[in-house]
């Protein structure tokens, strides 16, 4: 057996652990955390002009989505319409046979 083996590594932490992986009593937001602080920022954030103008352009897209989903519920309707026109004249172009 290595130290490498699951038993080996089982064996060599807690008695009262059953995983393979080592058992940490304390998790701090350093060890799962690797992007910027997260405490709060040392400056106020709405006197950003850069962040504000974010904001705003945000907040008009959200102001938008109805009138997309508006604009989307017209373009499938239409494309509904255009697929049973094709189909009709599909029909309409094959040979039909009598039914005996």
């Amino acid at each position: 057996m290595t130290l490498a083996d699951p038993a080996v590594a089982a064996t060599s932490g807690a008695p009262d652990w059953p995983c393979v992986q080592r058992k940490v009593p304390e998790v701090y937001p350093g060890m799962v955390w690797a992007c910027p602080s997260l405490e709060e920022p040392k400056q106020d954030r709405k006197s950003d002009a850069e962040v504000r103008q974010l904001a705003g352009s945000l907040a008009g897209e959200l102001d938008a989505l109805p009138a997309n989903e508006k604009l989307e519920r017209e373009e499938l309707e239409q494309q509904r319409l255009r697929d049973t026109l094709i189909y009709q004249d599909r029909e309409r172009s094959l040979p039909h046979t009598k039914e005996r």
